[in-house]
């Protein structure tokens, strides 16, 4: 197994044109980049990939976002802020527990950051999970980076569902829930919202079209980590070439085309 240390993650950053001061959400799937050196727990590699992002952006310039979804709210289980953890990777749940680490508050689609601007990010956000004011909306405001981490467009730009929300499709809905949420062990009365999509089983998500499509214009930088890669993509270019392709079709996320007409 390839191993990779610090000086490995900030030449594949700088590689990948992050610099001081940038806004950076991070979705990361780090067991495909390999073993780090030199260390005796996955705290300590966890504590060198924050360090080396902090470094790359300059810790007192820049912001580190992760999202920390929580997707059982969904299905019914009560959220709690301080406690309930991060459901999606295990970078997301280390940086949502540390010390300096702010999380927005949505039951379902929740994001805690690090940073310069973590309070300008997730203080006051939407009960929209991707409506105006929601953590989406503001990083596509700011135009944010979107860093993957050992995964890729493909398998995880949750952002579509933020450029859907905004375009309007007949597909996807804005769900209410009414699941018990708390903070600082109050109940946060609801309701929360989520736009969704009506779930039939021969329509699902296809990203790897827009992936290309984003290569194919040069607005996705890659390089490589480790066993694995790293792409970094803006909020802005990305949301002008989704809205563009979705104005052209509104399915155009989805394998086949899908309209609600009543």
């Amino acid at each position: 197994m390839i191993q990779l240390d610090k000086n490995d993650m900030l030449t594949a950053f700088k590689e990948g044109k992050i610099s001081k001061g940038d806004i950076i959400m991070v979705f990361s799937n780090l067991a495909r980049i390999g073993k780090v050196k030199d260390v005796r727990s996955k705290q300590e590699a966890l504590d060198t990939y924050l360090s080396a992002l902090r470094e790359t952006i300059d810790a007192s310039e820049g912001t580190i976002v992760v999202p920390t979804f929580t997707y059982s709210f969904a299905r019914g289980k009560a959220f709690d802020y301080e406690d309930s953890p991060s459901e999606l990777c295990m970078f997301g749940e280390y940086v949502r527990k540390h010390k300096e680490a702010l999380r927005a508050f949505h039951p379902h689609f929740s994001f805690a950051a690090i940073g310069k601007e973590k309070h300008e990010i997730c203080d006051n956000v939407s009960r929209s999970a991707f409506g105006y004011e929601s953590v989406f909306d503001r990083l596509y405001k700011k135009n944010a980076k979107m860093l993957f981490l050992g995964t890729n467009i493909t398998e995880g730009l949750t952002f579509f569902l933020y450029i859907e929300h905004m375009v309007g499709v007949s597909h996807g809905y804005h769900k209410a829930y009414f699941t018990p949420a708390y903070k600082d062990k109050k109940l946060i009365e609801g309701p929360f919202f989520s736009y969704v999509r009506h779930l039939k089983p021969d329509f699902y998500v296809d990203l790897a079209p827009f992936e290309k499509h984003l290569k194919e214009v040069n607005l996705v930088r890659e390089s490589q980590l480790g066993q694995g890669k790293i792409q970094i993509v803006r909020c802005r270019e990305v949301f002008e070439e989704g809205y563009k392709k979705v104005q052209g079709n509104p399915c155009y996320f989805y394998n086949r085309e899908f309209y609600i007409t009543e």
